[in-house]
């Protein structure tokens, strides 16, 4: 019983692990699946330009204040700044928004931090229509900081399906 149980619990987890590998394959371009060589993208770390709010948490996580403005560079085609993404000064960020099973496997403040931040301002200064683009942003600041390209794709995954 437990055999079938452990075998149970294999064929699920190997799943769950290939169908986000999968799904980023199929519908990320190429351009987003690996950082860009000369990449100004990613940057040094900024989470030291926030302040934890001490006893604030939003759905039980954790909840930082922006102390200084954030700029984010999106490079264009031939690799030079082509848009800026300003995170303006007093904006509230909960990080990446883990539900609290998936805390216990992800840190919310790990390396992807950064790029969570940049999401959830998307998110809030979202037009419709432009989630997927915010998505895709999430994805290639992920890879530019140095996130292992299989958690990304499982973050991305995870911001596309919820």
């Amino acid at each position: 019983m437990l055999r079938r149980f452990l075998i149970g619990v294999a064929i699920v987890s190997g799943i769950l692990f290939v169908i986000p590998l999968i799904y980023v394959q199929l519908t990320v371009p190429e351009v987003y699946r690996k950082p860009a060589d000369n990449s100004v993208q990613g940057r040094t770390h900024r989470v030291s330009e926030l302040a934890i709010i001490h006893n604030y948490r939003k759905e039980g996580r954790r909840v930082a204040v922006v102390q200084r403005p954030i700029i984010f560079i999106k490079e264009g085609t031939e690799g030079e700044p082509d848009e800026f993404t300003v995170i303006s000064r007093g904006y509230k960020t909960d990080f990446a928004s883990l539900p609290a099973l998936a805390r216990l496997f992800f840190n919310p403040f790990d390396s992807y931090a950064e790029a969570a931040v940049l999401h959830d301002w998307l998110y809030a200064i979202g037009e419709p229509g432009k989630k997927r683009e915010a998505d895709m942003i999430f994805l290639r600041a992920m890879l530019d900081d140095g996130v292992s390209p299989i958690v990304a794709r499982y973050f991305y995954t995870a911001v596309r399906f919820g």
